[in-house]
């Protein structure tokens, strides 16, 4: 799923990294796809889990404004990804570090698998 989900958002046209790649200042709109792991589903008896994806959008902070439309691009690519549903967590993160320099939103994606 992971591989399916970087697909579609490089096929919005949008630049995709792993985690820990780009560090720094934000020069460039891009997305970051984290595998955040299985977490057993609510009410299954710990047969059924959710794997949890999280897409991090983000842009330089001069182009703030432009992350709204970026967030949207990101959601209408994953659209098509049947088994991949939006949580609907999202919320504004900020980075720590003085030479981030960017804005950013977090986005969570659940997709149902059988836990072994």
């Amino acid at each position: 799923m992971y591989d399916k989900i970087e697909a579609a958002i490089k096929g919005a046209g949008i630049a995709v990294y792993p985690p820990a790649t780009e560090i720094g200042e934000v020069k460039s709109p891009y997305a970051v796809v984290h595998d955040m792991g299985t977490v057993p589903k609510p009410g299954s008896k710990g047969m059924l889990g959710q794997h949890l994806y999280e897409i991090l959008c983000l842009v330089p902070v001069s182009q703030q404004r432009d992350l709204s439309g970026m967030v949207k691009r990101v959601r209408a690519a994953l659209r098509p990804l049947a088994s991949l549903q939006s949580t609907g967590d999202s919320q504004p993160t900020n980075g720590l570090a003085p030479n981030f320099k960017g804005a950013s939103m977090s986005l969570i994606y659940a997709a149902t698998c059988t836990i072994r």
